[in-house]
């Protein structure tokens, strides 16, 4: 079986093209795709996000830009 993952193009920069990997044993992902979705599920939760994804940006929860604090 085929992955299911899409890769970019190299041709188009808005196309995406069907990955023409074999999926690993017991999934429906390549290797490489696996390795993918697991960095993505790590730095979600290093980061903490969604519950915390204020804490990356504190500055946009101090005052507004342009305004000066007296």
């Amino acid at each position: 079986m085929r992955c299911l993952a899409y890769r970019a193009s190299r041709k188009c920069s808005n196309a995406w093209t069907a990955c023409k990997n074999r999926a690993e044993k017991n999934s429906t992902f390549c290797q490489s795709h696996i390795r993918m979705i697991c960095g993505v599920y790590l730095g979600l939760c290093v980061h903490g996000f969604p519950e915390r994804k204020d804490v990356r940006r504190p500055e946009e929860s101090a005052t507004p830009a342009g305004s000066k604090q007296q």
